[in-house]
């Protein structure tokens, strides 16, 4: 492990040795430190922990409201939100969802977005052209300090206990032989009943976050191909506390999909 301070903060970079264990401890002194970063990721900041999932969405934070991209992933990274569009006026981020998407926290969501888009000041949600609701920065009092303490976005966020009523798992999804795919779906069941989807038409789907809390499913795979064939598989999968990968590597069978489970 290798550390360096700039100012009040520390990095870390940690390093794989052949001989090292995979379970370590370390003592270091803090007097005078805000942040401890360790390889790119926050994981204390004024004397608190940072849980992973809201390191993870400290990691998108952006300047500015007009990158649509940026602001796109905030709102769906760990939501039901597949897909939105956003314009940005003067410090007003207006995100336009569809009908299907209605029941999201968006409460949360604005927390976020306020916190993470440096520039926002007011979100504003719409359905085509009808408002369903908007917050600002008044509403979540020390909230656009959380650009800079992502404690206080924790913070926000806890309040709201629905954030961490589940965990984000990362699947990763890798085809053989089926770039060719005009449809792909990932169908994840619980004890029988379904729990997540996602799939569009004429996508190969590859990466997907998955708001779940971790345990055993049983995931259905279904690819459909140029010529008109469907193929699909139903195998389990599992994820833990420690935040692996869950990756399928999916290839066309005979009369099925044939899918190796890996997690890394």
């Amino acid at each position: 492990m290798r550390w360096r301070r700039e100012g009040n903060t520390l990095y870390a970079t940690v390093y794989e040795t052949k001989n090292g264990k995979a379970d370590f401890q370390y003592q270091i002194d803090q007097k005078d430190v805000e942040q401890i970063w360790v390889n790119g990721r926050i994981e204390r900041d004024q004397g608190t922990a940072i849980q992973k999932s809201i390191a993870r969405l400290y990691d998108m934070r952006t300047e500015s409201g007009q990158n649509a991209e940026e602001v796109g992933r905030l709102v769906t990274y760990a939501s039901s939100i597949k897909q939105c569009t956003s314009s940005f006026d003067r410090g007003t981020l207006t995100i336009s969802l569809e009908s299907s998407a209605m029941q999201e926290n968006l409460e949360s969501l604005s927390i976020r977005l306020l916190a993470l888009v440096q520039n926002a000041d007011k979100i504003v949600w719409t359905n085509g052209e009808k408002e369903i609701v908007s917050y600002d920065e008044t509403d979540f009092p020390s909230i656009k300090e959380a650009y800079a303490h992502p404690r206080i976005l924790q913070e926000a966020l806890t309040e709201r206990q629905d954030w961490f009523n589940t965990s984000v798992h990362m699947l990763n999804v890798i085809y053989d032989r089926l770039s060719d795919a005009s449809f792909a779906k990932i169908t994840l069941y619980k004890d029988g009943q379904k729990v997540y989807e996602c799939g569009s038409p004429h996508v190969t789907m590859s990466s997907m976050q998955v708001p779940l809390p971790a345990g055993s499913y049983e995931a259905q795979i279904e690819a459909g191909t140029e010529k008109g064939s469907l193929l699909s598989a139903m195998i389990p999968i599992r994820w833990d506390e420690e935040g692996k990968t869950v990756q399928l590597e999916v290839k066309p069978g005979k009369d099925t999909l044939d899918v190796e489970v890996k997690y890394v």
